[in-house]
């Protein structure tokens, strides 16, 4: 239930500066709701900002810019895309988008917006820009977000999490649920975490560290690097090199058209290993029985047998080792 206590509503214009026009909107407001609802944020530009907070409320702040060298174009614009924010039952919409195209040929255009909303941490959200970056911290809950150009950064968000950019890069911090990334064009960088993580670049370097759970990643071209993963992983890119540790048995299958491989593996685990690569050797200092070795191809078995290693590049070594006593000790607390 809205009361009149509990919004405030400030709208500012101000006026022109020298020869241009500058409109400023500030939408502030205190919303009741409690854990298990949802925020949908539908905005032509800007970055969105979502934290939590109290478990009894929600908190929106947005502020908006648009400086237009022509007011009237400028005015059509504002009254088009006015900053609404609505509540019906748990769910609560923050909208600014116009519902036509417009061309902006110009020569003195500024545009910025910032959303900021604070929610109870058991929330779910859909989160909606075209043009901006977009950042949630500590959420629990069904997350959906999707930028038309600026990066992502999720930390501490328990999914199901399914996020998309157009242009930008991508980093997760203890994300932990179903998590679908995907940028066409940028870097992913994922720390920490558990359950299955799946991410896509259209061309960017991808770094996962300390996940739990299966990882299937793809890159049209970027080196890719796996540390202590500990789960199931699957890994192509069109051109780099790739470097892996494994802490326990799983399947692994690294694919690259250009580039090394590296990977580290239990040495007391059980893997049937296929390795090869159209130039360069395939080296290992484990205890492999070879069923077949010979013009850069390995296969064979490690303790019997078992996940299976899959190993393919069509330029660079390839490199087969014992995990590290180290980080074998450390992956065991």
């Amino acid at each position: 239930m809205i009361t009149r206590n509990s919004l405030l509503l400030v709208l500012l214009a101000a006026g022109s500066i020298s020869a241009f026009a500058r409109s400023e909107d500030i939408v502030q407001r205190h919303l009741s709701t409690g854990p298990g609802g949802k925020v949908v944020v539908d905005v032509d530009f800007g970055t969105i900002d979502v934290t939590t907070g109290s478990d009894q409320q929600a908190v929106v702040n947005a502020r908006r810019v648009v400086d237009v060298s022509d007011q009237n174009l400028e005015k059509e614009f504002l009254a088009a895309a006015p900053i609404t924010v609505s509540q019906e039952g748990n769910t609560i919409t923050v909208r600014s988008r116009s519902n036509r195209q417009w061309h902006w040929n110009r020569q003195h255009i500024q545009m910025d917006a910032h959303y900021t909303v604070q929610l109870p941490k058991s929330f779910n959200a859909d989160l909606r820009t075209g043009g901006g970056a977009i950042a949630v911290k500590e959420l629990n809950g069904d997350l959906k977000a999707d930028t038309a150009g600026g990066a992502l950064n999720l930390q501490a968000v328990y999914g199901p999490i399914d996020a998309r950019t157009s242009g930008g890069q991508v980093k997760l911090a203890d994300c932990e649920g179903s998590v679908k990334v995907h940028t066409n064009g940028g870097r992913i960088e994922s720390l920490g975490g558990s359950g299955s993580l799946n991410a896509k670049t259209s061309g960017g370097a991808v770094s996962i560290r300390n996940f739990a759970g299966s990882v299937e990643t793809t890159s049209n071209g970027g080196r890719m690097d796996f540390q202590d993963i500990n789960g199931p992983l699957n890994a192509r890119t069109a051109g780099g090199a790739i470097a892996a540790t494994v802490t326990n048995p799983n399947d692994v299958s690294l694919e690259t058209n250009a580039g090394a491989i590296s990977l580290a593996i239990p040495s007391s685990g059980g893997f049937k290993i296929d390795a090869s690569t159209s130039i360069g050797g395939v080296h290992t200092d484990l205890p492999v029985t070879i069923e077949r070795k010979h013009d850069g191809i390995l296969v064979g078995d490690l303790n019997g047998g078992g996940k299976s290693v899959h190993l393919r590049t069509s330029a660079g070594s390839i490199s087969i080792n014992a995990l590290p006593p180290k980080t074998a000790a450390v992956s065991s607390q």
